[in-house]
């Protein structure tokens, strides 16, 4: 079995971002360097990400001669080494992603241990906002402080990234404390929507009975659902929104559409019976069932 030597791919910092050489991209993928500058010099991408990925610069070569080279960041390998194919070429992306994800790692560990850390509010600040919290939620029912608490924190976490008193930045107390104080959104919480009385939009089942039904028999045929000295059911629930300050035009429009068609269909359904059986009646009868 052949075992592959993959040469340690070099990363580096560049203006504040990790980076590696064309050189050592020839080194490690067993490439002329002239090659792989042709390559990145051919790549197929917009002129703003080669300025930003493929920064031109010099080295000096064995002979003492100036040549050209190129520093590469992470995103520029990734698009250049796309090209490069084969089960050697996997290798060697495996062996720079993770040359890269190290240094990331060196860089969060190190970018960890020397921030300055940030200071927090005090216990005594940290009562003074739960006693806003508190106070706002009281301005509710009980059913609804745990909605008006939840919408508050939401709103605390947009504005600091925390999810807990402790974790608020100190130089942010004021800017909470004031949003607490002047929410306004809480009031809509104290808001019920007025009940609908029994009697309003009330059209029981026995509503759709015609006035001229006998007994429990009755047909509901265009004839008698478009004879206007009986209110249906229908229209009397349109009349009564209307009443009621509604805007029920496009109501109305589909309505009247509606009953057009039933003539239609009544006019064409009546001359198919005439002539198939002389004369029956067309209509839908009467059953309360289907108000279930």
């Amino acid at each position: 079995m052949t075992v592959l030597t993959i040469n340690q791919p070099k990363i580096k910092l560049h203006d504040g971002k990790m980076a590696t050489t064309s050189l050592n991209v020839s080194e490690v993928f067993n490439r002329r360097h002239k090659d792989v500058i042709r390559k990145i010099e051919n790549l197929e991408c917009s002129q703003e990400f080669n300025e930003r990925n493929f920064t031109p610069v010099d080295y000096t070569d064995k002979k003492g001669e100036a040549r050209k080279a190129y520093e590469i960041t992470r995103d520029g390998f990734t698009f250049l080494a796309m090209g490069f194919t084969g089960k050697k070429a996997a290798q060697f992306k495996e062996a720079y992603i993770e040359a890269f994800n190290q240094m990331e790692a060196k860089l969060l560990k190190h970018h960890t241990q020397t921030a300055v850390p940030i200071e927090r509010i005090s216990p005594e600040q940290k009562g003074a906002l739960q006693s806003i919290m508190s106070a706002r939620c009281a301005e509710v029912p009980a059913e609804k402080q745990g909605s008006v608490r939840s919408r508050l924190w939401k709103m605390i976490n947009s504005m600091c990234g925390v999810n807990s008193y402790h974790e608020i930045p100190s130089s942010r107390f004021l800017e909470v404390r004031e949003a607490l104080l002047s929410m306004q959104p809480v009031q809509l919480n104290t808001y019920q929507q007025p009940a609908i009385e029994q009697r309003d939009f009330h059209y029981p089942a026995e509503t759709a009975k015609v006035p001229n039904m006998v007994g429990d028999t009755c047909w509901l045929t265009y004839k008698n659902m478009s004879d206007e000295r009986w209110e249906n059911p229908l229209q009397g629930l349109l009349n009564e929104l209307q009443a009621k300050g509604y805007d029920i035009g496009g109501a109305k429009i589909v309505y009247a559409a509606m009953r057009h068609n039933m003539e239609v269909c009544h006019n064409t359904f009546r001359r198919m019976h005439e002539r198939a059986y002389g004369g029956m009646g067309v209509g839908l009868k009467y059953n309360e069932s289907y108000a279930d």
